[in-house]
């Protein structure tokens, strides 16, 4: 069984656990975005671009955007901002919900920077030491909880992200790749700060998806779980027939509105956009999952403060699971009490922070810490030395609640942290867990009272030195400058906090920040925000000027090889830059206030940033490239004497950037005389463009032979430009005679009736052996009496005629010849018997003389055809028309032929059909012949029939329209060379599905651009 397979198994397991009470997340709806639409048309695999020009450009912009400004864009990746790590494969483990835990929780370390020593490449977090945790834990650190044993095998136990924030909250993980599992404080590299879970029961799926949306801009990411069946890069999982599938956790990091429906599979999505997915196996790392998709309640996003945030955590939740008895127990108000631990005659420990996990939305939450407890059974028996109450929680989840002031705990004093949460509609629960503590519930008549379970209350404390007293002092006023070149403000103090015109940025590891356009022009204020005992700073004013305008009266002009931009300050310094995306590029004007030797192309060019100013808004110009005109003569297939040809359209393309005016077209050569030019369009060519405006077409009747000749086109001035273009016409055939006939006849001679002269001036040819020797007479002497002879006529072959077929075959008997009575000889003059010639002088056998009565050898030939013979050449010789197209008879037992080409050769559509009739006979089309189709300018689709089995040389070449070819036949033996040469750079070529394989091989390196899709 392997790796997958077994995941498989486990994550139907995983299924039973996870979508037992069918809750599931819709993300439905079309996307409603008040950000500029952008469109795209590439989504090409594994692909990370640059950010959309109106989303946050790098990290530290995107640090100091608000999330749901983000969330408004139509599309979003987070491995645009360098914090999404390699993907890590599980194998055959069925711990996907570790992966996607620990990838959300790498990511958000590096979205927010807390840790100026990790990146992308460094920071290694191990999902297989969370699975271990999972099911095997000792007690915690300061023996409050005995720990928990599931007896279970963590490799191949199913599990979900759901137990992830409990046990980020007790500080078992994350731990790094080589960690040891069993020692928490010692090898946890973080500390969980929140865990928000996203869904809630009820909320429309517009309202989920912008909620994922806002959770993924300000952390980087979030987990999820959907149902699969197979991988694929688009994935609609909605559009699954039938059972099998299972669900797999996941981490997801990106969305983008703009995907076609259609291209998700199977059967394409009822919206556009998906949900950018990092996977945890590397045959597909990263994939699109249509908003179509349910996503799993298990979603939750992960922050973290650094490791030496606390020290120590005092819990007594160390059940990974809540059993959903959150809800039936009704706890909005509880309390656990602990013995403190660690202080000590030379340190104080001190309780920093509350950790809170609760159920609802829209939740206050109230936290209150009493010390030197009188009472353990009465948690505010105590001193009250500290109180906090939240901001509205808009999510349930784990939260830390940061005191106001430090509490100092006395070693072996009892102390009891207690919360109470509430929300508008008395949904507020704390979390439970069936572990056993000191801990207590307020009832509703305000008493306190034993719990058989304990919520999920921690305390997080540090140990050292006694916290100062005196009064806060204030923050050092900002002394922040303006780097003009660079366009950010400075001298930033790292890890610090600033509000700036009232908006708060965290400078974590930076000490720079971007300027924002809505600064310039005018003053801002900074403010060093308080840290610890200090309060903020007073306020810098700093002006910021505006932005250059762009520059008028620039000009570009063109030259032989190379082009120039004008109107410059003479010897003025500027920044240039070339296209959409080139780097700007300093450049100095000449003295004549011009930029020279510059290629053709669209450039920017603005003021260069220097001491004082920005650099400018940017002004494009142009250098157009001269007008260059090329020609492409159509391509004429041979034909027959008699036969005419269509007129062609010849193709002229303007590779410049300036229209073309057409001043004479003319035919030079010694074929020159054979060809007839037409105009049927506009004179102009216009700027990298093409006409078609001009036809084309060979003389009709001309004489068998070879036609060439040059085309030339005068342009613009006298410009010269020309192709050659040529023709063949191939003798026609004619028809054969009717069978001669007897005109009379002797013992030795046979005189036919003559036939008449062809029409087309063709003599006629006589024939006393079947067609094995001609004569122009019909009269035969010196022949044998009483000998049968086989006559056949036919028309002799001319200059622009083959010779006819042989006529059907007539055989005529000379007379025969009797000898007088007289003149034999008497029997008594015959020789004695004794007189005859002994044996020896007889002469040999070969010179025994002839047989008077055997016919000469030519007269009858065993090499002669038939009539049915001769008709049978012709048959498979000659070209047979449909309605729409030309064919060739292959073969006539097997009724096979072969489309030659089409009888409009400017057919938009190419339909080769399974089958011809010729002549009342069903033919099955098995071949495209060579070039049958090529230079059709107008096609835009073809489809090839059923019973092909070969598409001969250049069939399609220079078919520059053809988008769509669909190749229907299962027959496919063998592709010419060029085929499909200079059809559409974005054609598709579909082919049967149960061929794909064989044919996107056969059909590889036909001709066709790169870029031309071979699709089932």
């Amino acid at each position: 069984m392997t790796g997958k397979q077994k995941f498989r198994m486990g994550c139907w397991f995983l299924a039973l656990w996870m979508f037992g009470s069918a809750i599931m997340l819709p993300f439905g709806m079309e996307p409603v975005c008040a950000a500029e639409e952008v469109q795209r048309t590439d989504w090409s695999e594994g692909v990370v671009g640059k950010p959309d020009a109106l989303a946050p450009q790098t990290l530290l912009e995107l640090q100091n955007s608000l999330p749901s400004e983000v969330a408004k864009l139509p599309r979003y990746d987070s491995r645009n901002y360098g914090i999404v790590p390699p993907v890590k494969d599980q194998g055959g483990s069925n711990i996907c919900w570790c992966y996607a835990g620990i990838t959300a929780s790498e990511i958000s370390i590096h979205r927010t920077g807390i840790d100026p020593n990790a990146n992308i490449n460094t920071l290694r977090l191990s999902p297989e030491l969370l699975a271990q945790v999972r099911h095997q834990r000792g007690a915690d650190p300061l023996n409050n909880t005995k720990g928990e044993n599931t007896n279970q095998d963590w490799y191949s136990s199913p599990g979900n992200t759901a137990y992830t924030p409990a046990l980020f909250a007790q500080w078992w993980a994350p731990v790094p790749v080589g960690g040891n599992a069993n020692t928490a404080y010692e090898n946890c590299a973080y500390r969980l700060e929140s865990a928000l879970h996203l869904y809630s029961s009820g909320a429309t799926a517009s309202i989920l998806r912008e909620r994922m949306k806002k959770a993924i801009a300000a952390y980087g990411a979030v987990t999820g779980s959907y149902n699969n069946v197979r991988e694929t890069y688009f994935y609609n999982p909605k559009n699954e027939p039938g059972t099998g599938s299972y669900p797999h956790a996941c981490t997801i990091i990106g969305w983008d509105d703009t995907i076609p429906a259609e291209k998700f599979s199977p059967g394409g999505a009822s919206q556009n956009g998906g949900w950018l997915v990092k996977n945890s196996y590397d045959s597909l790392p990263y994939f699109w999952l249509s908003y179509d998709c349910s996503i799993s309640n298990a979603t939750w996003a992960f922050s973290y403060l650094p490791k030496d945030a606390y020290d120590y955590n005092y819990f007594y939740d160390a059940s990974a699971e809540d059993f959903g008895m959150s809800y039936s127990m009704n706890v909005t108000s509880g309390a656990n009490v602990f013995e403190a631990k660690k202080g000590s005659e030379n340190e104080t420990e001190w309780l920093k922070a509350v950790n809170v996990a609760f159920l609802g939305e829209n939740v206050t939450c109230h936290v209150k810490v009493y010390t030197n407890l009188t009472d353990i059974s009465q948690p505010d028996s105590g001193t009250l030395s500290a109180e906090k109450t939240t901001d509205v929680l808009e999510r349930p989840g784990y939260y830390t609640v940061h005191l106001d002031q430090p509490v100092a705990l006395t070693k072996g004093s009892s102390f009891a942290v207690v919360a109470t949460v509430s929300n508008a509609g008395n949904t507020a629960r704390l979390r439970l867990s069936l572990d056993k503590g000191k801990s207590y519930k307020m009832s509703s008549y305000g008493t306190w009272g034993s719990l058989n379970q304990t919520p999920r209350i921690k305390a997080y404390t540090k140990a050292g030195s006694d916290m100062p007293v005196d009064p806060p002092a204030a923050e050092e006023t900002p002394a922040v400058a303006i780097d003009y070149a660079e366009e950010t403000l400075t001298n930033f103090i790292r890890g610090g906090v600033y509000v700036i015109n009232g908006e708060e940025y965290v400078m974590a590891d930076k000490t720079t920040l971007p300027i924002l356009p809505r600064w310039m022009g005018g003053a801002v204020s900074i403010v060093k925000k308080g840290s610890g005992a200090a309060i903020n700073s007073e306020p810098q004013t700093l002006e910021v000027p505006g932005r250059p305008k762009a520059l008028s009266g620039l000009r570009g002009e063109s030259g032989e090889d190379s082009g120039k931009i004008t109107g410059l300050t003479p010897n003025g310094t500027y920044q240039i830059s070339q296209g959409e995306t080139s780097a700007w590029t300093d450049k100095t004007a000449n003295a004549n206030g011009e930029m020279t030797g510059l290629a053709y192309g669209v450039y920017k060019v603005r003021i260069k940033a220097g001491n004082g100013n920005f650099a400018g808004e940017a002004a494009a110009v142009t250098i157009r490239r001269p007008a260059h005109l090329t020609v492409a003569a159509p391509v004429f297939h041979p034909t027959v004497y008699g036969e005419r040809y269509a007129e062609k359209a010849i193709s002229l393309s303007n590779q410049g950037d300036s229209d073309i005016t057409i001043e004479r077209m003319s035919l030079e050569g010694e074929g020159a005389d054979y060809f007839t030019l037409n105009q049927t369009g506009s004179a102009i060519v216009l700027a990298n463009g093409e006409n078609a405006g001009y036809t084309i077409c060979p003389c009709a009747n001309a004489d068998v032979g070879t036609y060439t000749a040059e085309l030339v086109v005068t342009y613009d001035g006298g410009k010269r430009a020309s192709a050659q273009v040529g023709f063949t016409v191939s003798a026609a055939p004619q028809n054969a005679p009717m069978p001669p006939a007897e005109k009379e006849k002797t013992e030795g001679s046979i005189t036919l009736e003559r036939i008449e002269d062809n029409a087309n001036g063709a003599k006629a040819q006589y024939s006393k052996n079947g067609g094995s020797t001609w004569q122009d007479s019909p009269v035969f002497s010196g022949l044998t009496p009483n000998t049968t002879y086989a006559f056949a006529v036919r028309y002799s072959g001319t200059k622009n005629y083959m010779p006819s077929p042989i006529s059907a075959v007539t055989e005529i008997t000379t007379v025969k010849k009797d000898l007088p009575e007289g003149n034999n000889p008497p029997e008594g003059n015959r020789p004695p018997e004794g007189n005859r010639p002994p044996e020896g002088n007889r002469p040999p056998e070969g010179n025994n003389p002839p047989e008077t009565n055997n016919p000469p050898a030519d007269i009858v030939s065993p090499d002669t055809p038939t009539k049915e013979e001769l008709e049978e050449r012709f048959f498979l010789t000659a070209i047979h028309k449909d309605k729409n197209y030309c064919y060739k008879v292959l073969n006539i037992k097997r009724k096979e032929a072969e489309v030659i080409g089409a009888k409009n050769p400017k057919s938009k559509k190419i339909q080769i059909p399974d089958q011809v009739k010729i002549n009342g006979v069903s033919y099955k089309v098995i071949s495209v012949a060579k070039s049958a189709f090529s230079n059709n300018k107008k096609a835009v689709s073809a489809t090839v029939g059923k019973n092909v089995k070969k598409i001969g040389k250049d069939a399609f070449r220079g078919c520059k329209k053809l988008k769509k070819i669909f190749i229907k036949t299962k027959k496919l033996k063998r592709v010419g060379k060029n085929a499909f040469r200079g059809i559409a750079r974005s054609a598709q070529i579909k082919v049967p599905k149960k061929k794909y394989v064989v044919y996107r091989k056969m059909l590889a390196k036909k001709g066709q651009r790169s870029t031309v899709k071979i699709r089932y």
